[in-house]
């Protein structure tokens, strides 16, 4: 680690009251970045500007340059109430599947009883990273089988037979003041080691990514995932989340190259 302060332990029981506050928090995150691209969106920007002209026009908001320079001031309350009437729409229209999503996952098998779930095969883990004794992140890498995604009801003994190759990183969260210190790279690293080790059998890991995360896409960029498939669209203007590998191949190339 770069800090003495700074370190990666496993998962306690104590640590879930935070833990699902985070989880709650990460999800979230993404709406709030929706919601910043779409006021930014080329088709917003260029909607606001014609509402508001199409205001100011009808209602005679013009500037008028005989008030000096308050006259010019005229059209501001036009471009204004349009401003905050399109920004509460996108908001509204962007909500409702982060709402859903982040209510699925915590409806997930995995967050009944985190600590047994992540202790019931080897290469599952869940690690945190701790500041000072106060928790700034974790990794939560399940390794009993990707596909409760699609049958979350599945047994554990369903989930082991049907596969047990293939892990996923279904959660991963540092706190914004320490990402830009790239500590979340040697969270992710930390937490690889553990499920690609020679003991294991997984041959790849999965994560759900999308550009609406974008500390957790550079952080995959960095460390050699691969951008797959579409899974879904979210937001109004449909940003794409894909299903994110590694293989174990790709893995060791990459720890290959930073040692």
């Amino acid at each position: 680690m770069r800090d003495a302060s700074l370190r990666i332990r496993p998962y306690i029981t104590s640590d879930e009251k935070a833990v699902r506050l985070f989880i709650g928090r990460a999800l979230m995150e993404g709406l709030a970045e929706a919601n910043r691209r779409s006021a930014f969106h080329p088709i917003t920007l260029a909607l606001w500007l014609a509402l508001s002209a199409i205001m100011t026009q009808s209602l005679g908001w013009g500037p008028k340059p005989e008030f000096g320079w308050a006259g010019y001031l005229l059209p501001l309350p036009a471009f204004g109430c349009w401003g905050i009437a399109l920004l509460y729409l996108l908001d509204w229209n962007n909500r409702p599947s982060f709402e859903e999503h982040t209510a699925a996952v915590l409806r997930r098998p995995d967050l009944r009883n985190i600590l047994d779930h992540y202790s019931k095969t080897p290469p599952s883990s869940f690690f945190i990273l701790e500041f000072n004794a106060k928790i700034v992140g974790f990794i939560a890498v399940d390794a009993l089988g990707v596909d409760q995604d699609s049958n979350p009801e599945a047994n554990t003994k369903d989930r082991l037979k049907s596969d047990s190759r293939s892990a996923k990183i279904r959660h991963f969260f540092v706190d914004e003041p320490y990402r830009k210190t790239n500590i979340q790279n040697d969270l992710m690293k930390h937490a690889l080691q553990h499920t690609f080790h020679d003991e294991h059998n997984i041959r790849e890991v999965q994560i759900e990514s999308s550009v609406l995360n974008g500390y957790v896409r550079q952080s995959l960029i960095d460390i050699g995932f691969k951008h797959g498939n579409t899974i879904r669209n979210v937001g109004i203007y449909g940003w794409a989340v894909q299903l994110c590998t590694l293989s174990r191949a790709k893995w060791r190339e990459c720890c290959l190259s930073t040692t």
